[in-house]
Parts: structure tokens; sequence; C-alpha cells
């Protein structure tokens, strides 16, 4: 898993699509807002440089507002970057989302499928292991 290992600390990013909404998500992550009809389902999602979560937008035909950049304890997540993994990824996000919660992972760590070799984080829950949050873009 390279840079994503067990346990390490790393960079992550979230980009917005309008202007304001940062600030807000820096006051706190409302739950509220998440869709329902994302990949993964209701959840907050992060990737691993700013150009995976540009080209996350992009496919949805948004442009970014502003990037937050937070640090994140790589602990707590069911790795699905594996090839096998990546099958669930693709064709079955909503079922993965579902058997990941009840066996009491945290969120799931997986790649990209718009940004090539780009890794992307969804957080259910404990929105606290994303601290130092600023905005960079």
């Amino acid at each position: 898993m390279g840079a994503y290992g067990l346990g390490s600390r790393l960079s992550v990013y979230h980009s917005t699509t309008r202007i304001g909404v940062a600030e807000n998500i820096l006051n706190g992550i409302n739950p509220a807002f998440f869709n329902p009809a994302s990949r993964f389902g209701r959840g907050f999602y992060v990737g691993g440089s700013p150009s995976t979560t540009l080209a996350e937008l992009a496919y949805h035909g948004a442009t970014r507002a502003n990037t937050i950049q937070y640090s994140l304890l790589n602990r707590g997540f069911l790795n699905a970057t594996g090839p096998l993994a990546n099958i669930g990824v693709k064709y079955t996000p909503k079922l993965m989302s579902r058997i990941s919660q009840k066996l009491g992972y945290e969120g799931i760590l997986f790649q990209s499928l718009r940004s090539q070799g780009g890794i992307n984080f969804v957080l259910f829950n404990n929105f606290g292991k994303l601290q130092n949050g600023t905005i960079i873009f």
C-alpha cells in the first residue's frame, strides 16, 4: 500500500464547488449534506491529491471553488485498493459500504475511477480523524 500504509498520517484533500462551503465544512462536517447517491452512499469524500479531487468533480461537470487540506490517520479503513476489491468499488460500491460499516470500519480507501493512480477515502463517521483543516486554494 506504499504511502497509504495502515497507521500512516497523510495529507488528504476535499474540494468544494461553491464559495463559502469550505469555511462551513471547517466549522464542522454536517452529515445532513451527504449525498446518498454518491458511490458509497452517505459519507465525506477526500482524495489523496488535489488533482484527484478535481478529476472527481470534473466527471460530474463541476468545478472547484476551494480545496481543503487535512491530515488523516489512516487507521480504521477498509483497504479496497487491490485488484479484487477494485471490482467491488466499480460494480457494487453500495454493498461494499454496507458490509464495511457492519464490520466496524470507519471508511473505505479506494482507487479513484476518475484519476489514474489517484486514491480516495470515504469516511462514514469519526470525522475527528480529519485534523488541521486548511483552505489551500
